[in-house]
């Protein structure tokens, strides 16, 4: 029988300076242990695996209505410490992660609707002993654009640079034609990018040398949705 108790607390608080002002914060605390059936492999008993985890998240923000333009600034900070105990011993997971980062949406018209922003991520890990650092400075836009009654379609650029896998940029174009008011037509074509973590990259050099590669995806998507009413859809994709 394995066991799991956690204690949570989340806090959200948002106050209005003016109409056009806003400035708030969020927080967030979790206290959890649990027991877990026996993994790795060890193969004695008592098979009673148990992890304790204890994880603090803040967050503040400020919003500006501008008119046309809606900006939005903000910080976080988040740190985790997990304990893993098995008949290995004891295994140490330590995180901590800060944030920047800056949103805009721009509407100059009914018909489109700009958003761009900036992030960057500083990440310290340690995982079985082993200790690494990161960072990632993030640039992305975005565009919805009506063509017509019938057509909506959405482009979008991110760039990402990363302090240990290099730059990468990606970007994702996306239509949806409606053939009848109850039927829509989808298609997408995406590029993806995901550097390793900081926790995957230092388990893996705890057994090696080499760094992990990033993973890259390409993805191409068409679907068709039928409406019922206001209770229900089919959709293939």
């Amino acid at each position: 029988a394995d066991g799991y108790e956690a204690t949570r607390a989340n806090l959200f608080v948002k106050y209005e300076l003016t109409d056009a002002v806003h400035v708030g914060a969020t927080l967030l605390y979790i206290d959890s242990a649990g027991e877990y059936d026996e993994s790795g492999g060890d193969g004695t008993t008592p098979f009673n695996e148990a992890n304790a985890n204890k994880t603090i998240g803040a967050r503040v923000f400020g919003e500006f209505d501008m008119g046309a333009v809606t900006h939005e600034f903000s910080a976080s900070y988040f740190d985790i410490d997990r304990l893993d105990v098995s008949n290995f011993g004891p295994a140490t997971y330590l995180g901590e992660r800060r944030t920047l980062g800056y949103r805009a949406i721009y509407q100059g018209n009914e018909t489109t609707v700009w958003a761009f922003g900036l992030d960057r991520v500083s990440e310290d890990s340690t995982v079985f002993g082993t200790a690494v650092s990161s960072t990632m400075t993030s640039a992305f836009g975005e565009v919805a654009f009506a063509a017509s009654d019938r057509l909506d379609l959405t482009g979008s650029l991110r760039y990402d640079d990363h302090s240990v896998f290099g730059s990468k940029t990606t970007g994702r174009l996306a239509a949806v034609y409606r053939l009848a008011e109850d039927v829509l037509l989808r298609a997408q074509a995406a590029t993806g990018y995901k550097p390793a973590t900081n926790g995957e990259t230092a388990r893996n050099l705890s057994h090696s040398t080499v760094f992990l590669s990033p993973e890259e995806n390409t993805t191409f998507e068409l679907g068709l949705e039928k409406k019922f009413g206001e209770t229900g859809f089919f959709r293939a994709t």
